[in-house]
């Protein structure tokens, strides 16, 4: 499966943005339960495109996918 396709397969994931490491381009997000990986809810770090790493704010609700 194209990996386009398998992101649009993906749930979403809600979460609340807690940190903003813009040198590193990691955003430290609080997430509710990433089923497709059998993952709990938990608070985690994430590598993110520049684009949404400049655009993030603490304490933003988001919704993301995660694969």
């Amino acid at each position: 499966m194209p990996a386009a396709q398998a992101q649009d397969s993906a749930p979403k994931v809600d979460g609340q943005i807690r940190k903003i490491d813009a040198a590193a381009g990691k955003l430290t997000i609080r997430h509710g339960e990433i089923a497709n990986l059998q993952m709990p809810a938990m608070t985690m770090v994430f590598r993110a495109a520049p684009e949404i790493v400049g655009q993030a704010r603490e304490g933003e609700q988001v919704r993301f996918t995660a694969d």
